[in-house]
């Protein structure tokens, strides 16, 4: 039987961008879309983020959680050693152990989270259902369908095979899954639903002095990003590449995330080179890459969907596997170029965004998809998703996931 009231708890990865503002985005479409006469009550749980401001703008409540952290970046926060999701058992507990606190405080219906590990087993702990949203659908029957196009860059022995060979292994490689996974059909479970692309977008105006540096010419507009959750690292070869060679005469944005370098830092590895304006500030994103016409990034749901609804090609490097899912399906749609993470560098990348930036049919396909993209309500669908669950009051967990499809 349907509710008269239900109250949402929103406790995701807040000191990542992409994380942070899908989750905005999401909460916004379920609160238009609430029925008529039901109270909805949507509370957003906080460990600390840089971004906690566009939580408020958006109009909702914040409630600290312990323990109370910089919010950088979930790496810094979370003390990452790769492949392990916490730095030490100690830390891993602390952040359960503040979430079991706020649940029993806040007394949620459910709980709605992304790849946010201790939101995810505290409210399993406490018996609260839950609502996940994740970059792809983690199914063994997505996996044998296709969710792979090409061999992880992580394994360096078998990605030196030209890209053709590589694929014909991952599509082989998936089909040996099929058999350990029999039981399962070729289709989803109704608890997965695709979204289609979810990203953030503003009405917010793109300061000046950043339109006035993509637009001064004679050369190409260039994008630099690496997102929250990027290295310094990518993000240093990135800006080498476009230092190369003074006769070059684009016209370079640099968004130096705090969660990945100083803006100090990023001007020094340009060289004060006058063709790249570096900053750090939180821009609205879309209206930045629409103006540019090739976007270097790395492969994170947000920052590619962004590129293609701007209609922009990108060249990108893929820092995990689900990046790299993502740059594969653009490459395969015709709109950019996926640098493996082994050749990324200066050379690679320079010849990359200059392939992309001379072959119209980049700019054409990528024109193309943003007609599709745009025509898509991410949000909308989700939001439809989660009140369905919440008003059949279903035992079944959904777990929502947004995909860039080719």
């Amino acid at each position: 039987m349907a509710t008269t009231s239900t109250h949402l708890v929103v406790s995701v990865a807040f000191q990542d961008a992409g994380d942070a503002t899908r989750a905005i985005a999401i909460a916004v479409a379920l609160r238009e879309s609430c029925p008529l006469g039901h109270d909805l009550k949507i509370t957003f749980l906080s460990c600390g983020s840089r971004f906690e401001h566009l939580i408020t703008s958006a109009g909702f409540e914040i409630v600290a959680c312990q323990p109370r952290v910089k919010g950088r970046s979930v790496a810094h926060d979370l003390g990452w050693d790769f492949p392990e999701f916490f730095g030490s058992e100690q830390i891993a507990k602390t952040f359960i152990d503040g979430q079991l606190e706020a649940f029993r405080s806040l007394r949620p219906d459910a709980v709605f989270h992304g790849m946010w590990a201790p939101a995810s087993i505290a409210a399993r702990l406490l018996g609260i259902r839950t609502i996940n949203f994740l970059p792809v659908p983690l199914h063994p029957s997505s996996f044998t369908n296709g969710l792979i196009r090409d061999l992880p860059d992580m394994m360096p022995l078998f990605t030196r095979l030209p890209r053709p060979i590589r694929q014909k292994l991952a599509w082989w490689g998936s089909g040996l899954m099929i058999l350990f996974h029999a039981d399962y059909s070729d289709r989803l479970p109704r608890n997965i639903a695709i979204t289609g692309p979810l990203f953030a977008k503003s009405d917010a105006e793109l300061d000046a002095d950043i339109v006035a540096h993509m637009r001064k010419g004679p050369g190409p507009a260039i994008l630099v990003t690496m997102g929250s959750s990027g290295t310094e690292e990518f993000l240093f070869e990135a800006i080498r590449a476009f230092t190369m060679s003074p006769n070059d005469d684009w016209n370079i944005v640099v968004l130096a995330s705090p969660s990945i370098c100083s803006p100090d830092e990023a001007r020094a590895v340009a060289g004060n080179d006058p063709r790249l304006l570096v900053t750090d500030r939180f821009i609205p994103a879309l209206k930045a890459t629409a103006l540019a016409d090739v976007a270097v990034i790395h492969g994170g749901q947000g920052t590619v969907q962004t590129a293609m609804a701007a209609g922009t090609p990108i060249v990108g490097v893929a820092l995990q596997i689900e990046q790299q899912t993502n740059l594969d399906n653009a490459m395969n749609a015709g709109v950019g170029i996926r640098v493996q993470r082994q050749h990324w560098n200066p050379k690679a990348i320079r010849e990359a965004v200059q392939k992309v930036q001379r072959d119209a049919s980049y700019r054409s396909n990528a024109r193309a998809l943003a007609e599709k993209i745009n025509d898509m309500d991410g949000a909308k669908v989700a939001a439809d998703c989660m009140w369905n669950f919440l008003l059949k009051d279903e035992e079944k967990v959904p777990i929502l996931s947004y995909e860039t499809k080719s």
